[in-house]
């Protein structure tokens, strides 16, 4: 260690100073003294015990007396009583301790004992404590020489001086539980902090400067004594150090801290008054600047270095059981948004530090600060020190007289049936190895539930488990150092003493951050990124990369540059670049491919392999689910146009980014922060401007298909924000709910007129969908022009039970913001969603129509204020682009066919559609595939048999009966016969099974056969959908020859899973009362079918037609 004689030195005392009165010490040396004193000099124990008192408050010591009037041989007094002490029973290794010494920075202060007992003691509980290596030196008393030299004589304290080796008074500290020895510590100049242990009386009159009840105060006392800042010099990642005390500069630098170059000085040691010759040495470096705000200087003046504070209680709970990797900490810190507010910013880790900070919207978006600027208005929990618990001390005390199982169980076996529990089968150690591993409210639970548990005596094992990880006091670790005698007693006591305890909260609170931080830290531990690296801050000894921003299509969100204040959002800090001779092309996808070519982090703990169906194929590009703080989840857009499952299994709820382009990948670029994905990008092949919207822009629950267009009150241009997504609201026959499910349509407002939400509302209650921010109307920070509350909500029905639909809708809008909306249907009706008494109701309404027949998407970029940043409200499809996937009647019945048809293992199937998707009940991937196609196009149909060569084709798509008679036509004649085309000429297609509906024949009353069955024709059917199902249904019939053989099956309505039609209108009746079913025989008012059933049928027809045996019954209409 630096041996700098000016360096302060903080003397400590040893016995009741480095451990607690209550490790009984002084009791045993108390009784041994006064056994030597009643055999050495022949006294009763009470003159014994009197005459050891006198000693020890005349002498400091009784050894002292005894050599001075008694010529006793003080080396052998020292074995009799000190060396003779059962230290290795009293005092136990202290981690506590030794993390509160290590916390001490000894590039300022060195650390030196100072004790009146003799060198062995000293050196003997300094080892059983586990701190021996954290001192410099010893100074004894030295009971070799006479006359002894001991506190609280002044000379003692010159000794220590010149041994310690500092000669300044000033800069002598220390810390001893003897109330005369701080007195002479004192008069002899030093400064000195009298420990008066919790529990026990604090003298009437200072013994000294200080007064201190645990050794922990020494942190506020001296805080340029200890450690809290973590800093690099520059932007060198690679070289993070762990700084003393700072100075807040404050003032115009209200974001920076000042600490010094030379670790050995602090903040405010002035190298001038040095006095030796060297001292105005030209080439001393400038103290260092501290920026805090967390954001990279690119002209940074000399000296300035960026750093992150950190509280030493804190630092030290993170530090208690492994010390941190201070690299990767930082990395970890530097990716992390620290707020506005500098001098009180702090680490926004995604959550509230427990209470002790809050969020707030800076940029539209989630911030964190302090609340607490002054230090008494922080709540006495969160000030309360987590270190040092009190509680926990005398809850180990209290264990001791709590050993008694009063609690044990006195249920009787054989009244509770054990012999009929299930887990009687399992021996008593498998039974205890249970108990240990879960968690006490499961404990609890199986006590109730099984009487071989209710039964079940819970061991000392058992308890001592519950301060484990993942257990409720995992946030004890200490209590490990020192057991108690019983951990049951232990667990007991710590609910009745330390229950109410804010120190116990705090420590919980504080132990469950520094977990979380541990948690990330592992996850980086050992886990480079991947990938050719590409220059920035953090990595500036990389090669530069010469393509442009323009060169890139990517997908991120709030991504701060490193030169920037980052306050909130996402920052970069590696960039990976993988560039490909030919376009990409993969047969699986690991996250970011975990063999061959590799970008980005890889867990140890594995990740989620997508696996592309077919053949090897050529990757068009990514979707891309997106929050404020990076990427969340990944979708690959196969050659074909099929967008695969999403990599987390699911569908994710955050907003979505399109990256394709007309030719596959060549150039992949990534972006991380110290453990995380936040900007993808592939290479641009079609300039920007020419793109179409949904591919320029973020959308939110989900990408508008290519077909629709953006025609909205304002135009999808490039003063978009393209940090906040644009909103959608699309019924469609495509989707879980169309148009017939919404039965009312509410909205709320905020400031009397200006509207936050609209609501889309099914019946019975489903699927809700909103546009949208609902937080406003409770939490609206904006000013109110009219200076009145004004917030509220509206509710309009939809009388969707008699086909009642928006065709329109119409707004009102004030300098920029919509104050206005109502919808018209095609009932004539008129409905206003914002308040009649508005105070701009007068302003002229703007009418936004489709071309089409009927509203289908809503589309919005609310920020703000809600709905008032309008860029598109009423959407429409392309003039005459017909729907060929099923109606809404149909749309479920598709996906119970799929299933059952891969119940068998030799069945590939090839699913045809505008936009195929992989039912989310299909689990084997493999035997399934997408084919992107249009019915209607006979070229993407031919395409598709030259690709699959089908056996076997089930035709059941069509557009929803509600729909057009041209799209009708379009869809279910011309692409029947094209479909029809296709199969007759591909030489391997033997059987085709074509979904008929039983709308297409003229009812009756009296169950038909096929031989009585007439159907609808186009001058009597009774509509389009009836009509041209008729025409199709013929179509298919005709075609069948001795190649090709065909089957048409006529299904009526039907129920089941994700039932919209029957079973909704069948409650809907029951609550309103309007009964609308028989029973008993009568005539068939009309029939319905379960869902798998029909499945099932289109099966049966299949298989028959494949076979010869029976393809010549089964060529009919059923």
């Amino acid at each position: 260690m630096d041996q700098n004689p000016e360096k302060p030195v903080l003397f400590f005392d040893i016995d009741n100073c480095l451990y607690s009165r209550n490790d009984k010490v002084l009791e045993h040396m108390g009784f041994l003294i006064d056994d030597y004193f009643k055999k050495h000099l022949d006294l009763s124990p009470d003159d014994a015990e009197q005459l050891h008192k006198n000693y020890s408050k005349q002498y400091g010591q009784a050894i002292e007396g005894l050599v001075r009037h008694h010529q006793i041989d003080a080396l052998e007094y020292n074995a009799k009583v000190d060396d003779a002490l059962p230290l290795d029973e009293l005092i136990k290794p202290n981690p506590q301790l030794r993390q509160f010494l290590q916390d001490i920075d000894t590039s300022k202060v060195r650390l030196w004992l100072l004790t009146n007992a003799y060198v062995n003691h000293g050196k003997r509980v300094v080892r059983l404590l586990g701190v021996e290596d954290l001192f410099e030196g010893l100074t004894y008393c030295d009971y070799s020489k006479i006359p002894f030299v001991c506190k609280p004589q002044k000379d003692m304290y010159l000794k220590a001086m010149k041994e310690a080796g500092v000669s300044d008074l000033s800069k002598c500290f220390f810390v001893d539980d003897s109330y005369n020895n701080c007195v002479g510590a004192r008069k002899a100049g030093w400064t000195a902090i009298h420990f008066v242990e919790k529990g026990f009386p604090m003298p009437d009159t200072p013994a000294s400067q200080y007064q201190i009840r645990h050794l922990e105060e020494l942190r506020s006392l001296y805080p340029e004594f200890f450690k809290f800042l973590l800093w690099i010099d520059g932007n060198d990642y690679d070289y993070v150090r762990l700084s003393g005390v700072a100075r807040w500069l404050g003032g115009h630098y209200s974001d920076t801290h000042q600490v010094p170059v030379d670790p050995n000085t602090r903040w405010d040691d002035d190298i001038s008054m040095d006095d030796s010759d060297d001292s105005d040495d030209q080439d001393a470096e400038p103290e260092h600047v501290i920026i805090v705000c967390n954001s990279h200087v690119m002209h940074r003046r000399a000296g300035y270095c960026r750093g992150f504070v950190f509280h030493d209680t804190c630092w030290t709970l993170l530090n208690l059981e492994v010390d941190v990797d201070l690299k990767l900490l930082y990395c970890l810190c530097a990716s992390l948004p620290t707020g506005k507010d500098a001098h009180y910013a702090i680490i926004n880790w995604g959550h509230d530090y427990g209470g002790a900070a809050e969020f707030y919207m800076h940029n539209e978006i989630e911030a964190l600060r302090q609340p607490h600027t002054q230090p008494e208005t922080v709540p006495r929990e969160h000030s309360s020190n987590p270190l040092h618990i009190p509680a926990l001390k005398k809850a180990i005390e209290f264990s001791e007289r709590m050993q008694r199982d009063a609690f044990r169980s006195r249920l009787n076996p054989q009244d509770l049936g054990i012999d009929k529990d299930a887990f009687a089968l399992l021996s008593p150690e498998i039974l205890q190895t249970i108990l240990t591993l879960l968690p006490s409210p499961d404990i609890h639970s199986l006590r109730l539930a099984s009487p071989v548990f209710a039964t079940q005596g819970l061991s000392e094992r058992f308890w001592e488990s519950r301060f484990t990880q993942g257990k409720e006091f995992e946030y004890l670790p200490e209590v490990f150092s020192t057991p108690p005698a019983s951990w049951r007693a232990l667990y007991l006591s710590l609910h009745i003493w330390a229950s109410d305890s804010l120190v116990m909260a705090n420590r919980r609170r504080v132990w469950t951050l520094a977990k979380q931080i541990h948690g990330l830290l592992r996850q980086m531990k050992g886990n480079p990124c991947l990938g050719p690296s590409k220059r920035t801050v953090p990595e500036l000894s990389v090669r530069a990369y010469s393509r442009q921003k323009d060169d890139w299509t990517s997908a991120s969100r709030y991504v701060t540059p490193n030169d920037t204040e980052f306050i909130s959002g996402c920052r970069a800090l590696r960039t990976r670049l993988l560039e490909f001779p030919e376009h990409l092309k993969v047969g699986h996808f690991f996250g970011l491919d975990r063999s061959g070519a590799g970008l980005g982090y890889t867990p140890t703990f594995g990740g989620t392999l997508i696996r592309v169906p077919g053949k090897l194929q050529c990757i068009r590009g990514f979707e891309v689910a997106l929050d404020t703080n990076g990427i969340r989840d990944i979708a690959i857009i196969a050659e074909d146009g099929t967008t695969l499952p999403w990599a987390t299994g699911g569908s994710p709820s955050y907003p979505r980014r399109l990256l394709t382009d007309v030719e596959g990948i060549s150039a992949i670029e990534a972006k991380f922060d110290a453990f995380k994905l936040v900007e993808l990008s592939r290479n641009r092949v079609t300039p920007r401007e020419q793109t179409h919207p949904r591919e320029r822009f973020l959308w939110l629950p989900e990408i508008p298909r290519k077909e629709w267009i953006f025609d909205g009150l304002l135009p999808l241009g490039d003063d978009t924000n393209p940090n906040v997504p644009i909103m959608t609201v699309v019924y469609d026959d495509d989707d879980d709910c169309s148009w017939s499910d919404v039965h009312s349509i509410d909205t709320t407002y905020i400031d009397e007129c200006h509207p936050t939400t609209l609501k889309f509302r099914p019946w019975p209650e489903g699927k809700k969908q909103i546009l949208g921010s609902y937080s406003l109307q409770f939490d609206f920070g904006g000013p109110r022009r009219f200076g009145r509350m004004g917030d509220g909500g509206l509710g309009c029905p939809v009388n969707a039970d008699d086909g009642e639909q928006v065709i329109s809708l119409e707004v009102q809008v004030d300098q920029g913001f919509i104050v206005g909306i109502r919808f018209n249907s095609n009932h004539a009706r008129t409905a206003l969603l914002t308040p009649e008494e508005s105070p701009l109701i007068h302003l002229p309404w703007i009418k936004i129509r489709p071309s089409g027949s009927r509203v289908i998407g809503m589309f919005s970029q609310g920020a703000g204020w809600g709905l008032q940043d309008q860029r598109s409200l009423g959407k429409r499809r392309e003039n005459g682009f017909p729907k060929t996937r099923t109606g809404d009647r149909w749309k479920r019945f598709p996906r119970s066919t799929y299933s059952q048809l891969l119940e068998n293992e030799g069945t590939v199937v090839a699913i045809v559609s505008r936009h195929p998707k992989i039912p989310a009940d299909v689990s084997d991937h493999t035997r399934i595939s997408l084919h992107a196609a249009d019915l209607t196009v006979p070229d993407q149909i031919e395409a598709v048999f030259k690709k699959f060569n089908p056996h076997a084709i089930i035709h059941t798509a069509s557009p929803s009966y509600l729909d057009t008679t041209t799209n009708l036509v379009k869809a279910n004649v011309d692409g029947t016969n094209a479909l029809l085309k296709a199969a007759t000429a591909c030489t391997k297609t033997s059987a085709f099974v074509f979904t008929s509906t039983d709308s297409a024949v003229i009812p009756t009353q009296e169950p038909l056969s096929e031989d009585d069955a007439v159907l609808y024709g186009e001058t009597n059917a009774p509509n389009s959908y009836a009509m041209t199902k008729a025409m199709a249904e013929k179509l298919a019939i005709a075609a069948n020859s001795a190649q090709l053989h065909t089957s048409a099956l006529r299904i009526p309505a039907f129920y089941g899973k994700h039932d919209t039609n029957f079973v909704p209108q069948l409650v809907r009746s029951i609550r309103r009362k309007e009964h609308k079913m028989q029973l008993g025989k009568d005539k068939k008012p009309f029939e319905f079918l379960y869902v798998k059933k029909a499945a099932e049928a289109h099966i049966l027809a299949m298989n028959a037609l494949l076979d010869p045996q029976t393809m010549d019954w089964a060529m009919a209409t059923l």
